[in-house]
């Protein structure tokens, strides 16, 4: 991918590696595939589906993915994977503390709208940061990350790779 500072490139570049890190993840998830990864972070503060297999499974494909349309840019991947998986942890200890059982959908639409960004937020952050954006910029693909983040949850719960929307 050539060197270009549009938004459209941007749009690609931030989510295209993300959708196939997090699509290939889940069918992991859903074949108990690297089983010597399935183990919790820690059951009682982030519930039992938070696991050493999504930190290492999304951070590398999305390194892989990401390097390969950004010229070998590995590094920048790996980090905006891991910010996935790490934004999702405090959203995951306040559901726990609120006694939603791990794997299960928040209740209201307040605790939908923070699970369903909470990710978006840290992806958003680290990339604007690693790629000197605005904070124009930051808004604009933060509410894109998000729009599709639960528009591709929806489709994944539709062809059943995923079980809950």
């Amino acid at each position: 991918m050539k060197k270009k500072n549009t938004l459209s490139n941007h749009f690609l570049l931030l989510f295209l590696p993300l959708i196939l890190s997090n699509i290939i993840h889940m069918i992991v998830v859903k074949n108990d595939w690297l089983k010597g990864l399935k183990l919790s972070l820690s059951a009682k503060l982030f519930g039992a589906n938070k696991t050493y297999r999504g930190f290492v499974v999304v951070p590398v494909l999305n390194s892989l993915f990401y390097g390969i349309l950004k010229q070998n840019d590995f590094l920048s991947g790996a980090l905006i994977g891991l910010a996935y998986m790490v934004f999702e942890l405090p959203n995951s200890y306040i559901k726990r503390k609120l006694g939603i059982a791990p794997g299960q959908n928040s209740s209201g639409p307040v605790t939908y709208i923070l699970d369903k960004c909470d990710s978006s937020l840290g992806v958003t952050l680290v990339y604007c940061w690693l790629n000197g954006l605005s904070v124009m910029n930051f808004f604009i693909l933060f509410l894109t990350a998000f729009s599709t983040h639960v528009s591709f949850s929806y489709l994944l719960v539709k062809i059943r790779i995923k079980e809950r929307f």
